[in-house]
């Protein structure tokens, strides 16, 4: 145990701050916003076309831009809508090992204050690389334990990096950051409840982290105080949260990488732990002419940690969908894809592909647990109705940094999910030259959205 786990934890990522950003990171953080606005423009289609209650909020006036919505509201209001648009769709960012997507709240908040309050890029991007190394760090040191306790990471861990990023975006000092991360342990929350039935809440957790980030570092701007060390004690975040913490992961080093350059750019619109059967059946089907209405059983082996919520294989919605390890081997091996058009109601409630579903078994294996979060494996197993049996392993999904998405592949992804949301091609062109210019201007892609 250390003295002050909090002053420890602010002072090893307040260091990023004091050094230039390298060139790398920087290209980085542009490809991450890249993939942040594609998952949040298909996500608000997907959300307009629920019709959702809260949409009402969009007649209120303000001075913050609803992505994909071509208009703007009060700061409160598009922290939510936009939160919720980003994880709508499963395609934003994820760090495996943290099981965690830090992209999604870091990026819904720090949009939208950097509008209100016309932050530089150089800002934004130094609030986004303290976002991510907070919200990661912590979350690798207190995974899986916390996932076992029922919690969220993304609404947990995410809070407390929206409210860091924000800290450093803003220009807070070192004492001004402690007193943010300390508001913010206050309000971090976000249950795995959210996965369970027909519930749609889990991009809630999102909007949620964004929401009360932003609070928790205007607070603190204000001159709250918070508790002298939020992480220890018997009402400490980490005694809360989970039974184990592994400091080595939650403290930076001078010379660790960024944890920015951990993350993960999803293919599928899926959950990242259906990731791997999605790429198998894509596989399997390719490989073999697969012709799934002469498919008798498909099994599915893969780490203990992706069954739990993810092996259901009654889909009440497209929420459900997206989390179901069944249907996403289902619909990749009848239509080829897991892209956002796989999950809608043309898919989800086609009556071969549910069948076809309910023929999927998922079971968990002791060494690909092991091997977890190393390698994130599944082994699927396909008995045709004549006797013939066909069987892959994947163990590194398409998107992780080690079998990395090429930039043109997300600029792709990005044009393939404006395009979803009706946008016209020549409108997402511009989008990613602004971006990728020499000299971006954050507050000029803002007008654009």
């Amino acid at each position: 145990m250390m003295n002050n786990i909090a002053d420890i934890f602010v002072d090893s990522i307040y260091q990023i701050i004091d050094k230039p950003i390298p060139l790398r990171i920087s290209q980085f953080i542009k490809k991450c916003l890249v993939d942040y606005l594609g998952a949040t423009i298909g996500g608000s289609a997907i959300s307009q076309k629920k019709g959702h209650a809260l949409l009402a909020l969009l007649n209120e006036k303000g001075d913050c831009t609803l992505v994909g919505y071509k208009q703007k509201a009060s700061l409160q209001t598009a922290l939510l809508i936009n939160g919720i648009s980003s994880h709508m769709a499963e395609l934003d960012d994820g760090v495996i090992s943290g099981i965690i997507h830090p992209g999604s709240p870091v990026f819904t908040a720090l949009l939208s204050v950097a509008e209100k309050e016309n932050v530089s890029w150089n800002n934004f991007a130094i609030g986004v690389l303290i976002g991510y190394e907070a919200s990661v760090r912590l979350a690798n040191a207190i995974q899986p334990s916390h996932k076992k306790c029922g919690y969220h990471a993304s609404g947990t861990c995410g809070t407390i990096g929206v409210a860091m990023g924000i800290a450093a975006m803003l220009g807070f000092s070192k004492n001004q950051m402690k007193e943010t991360l300390s508001v913010s342990t206050a309000s971090a929350h976000g249950t795995l409840k959210v996965l369970e039935d027909a519930s749609e809440l889990k991009p809630y957790n999102i909007a949620s982290a964004a929401i009360n980030g932003v609070l928790a570092a205007y607070m603190a701007m204000a001159g709250f105080r918070g508790a002298n060390d939020a992480f220890s004690g018997e009402a400490g975040f980490f005694a809360q949260m989970t039974q184990e913490v592994d400091y080595s992961k939650l403290i930076r080093k001078p010379d660790d990488s960024y944890c920015i350059e951990d993350v993960y750019f999803k293919p599928y619109a899926a959950c990242r732990y259906c990731h791997p059967s999605i790429e198998a059946s894509i596989k399997l089907r390719k490989d073999h002419n697969i012709d799934y209405r002469n498919i008798a059983k498909i099994d599915v082996v893969t780490y203990s940690l992706a069954v739990k919520h993810h092996d259901h294989v009654d889909i009440p919605n497209l929420s459900s969908a997206k989390m179901s390890i069944p249907y996403s081997a289902a619909v990749s091996l009848v239509t080829g894809s897991g892209g956002a058009s796989s999950y809608t109601d043309k898919y989800v409630f086609d009556r071969e592909i549910i069948g076809l579903a309910h023929k999927v078994h998922v079971s968990s294996d002791e060494e690909y647990s092991a091997q977890f979060p190393r390698k994130s494996m599944a082994r699927m197993t396909i008995t045709m109705n004549e006797g013939l049996v066909y069987s892959t392993i994947i163990d590194l999904p398409k998107g992780e940094p080690d079998n990395p998405l090429t930039d043109s592949d997300l600029c792709d992804k990005f044009k393939s999910l404006s395009s979803f949301a009706g946008w016209q091609d020549t409108d997402a062109q511009q989008i990613l030259e602004i971006i990728y210019a020499d000299d971006f201007d954050i507050q000029e892609l803002i007008k654009k959205l």
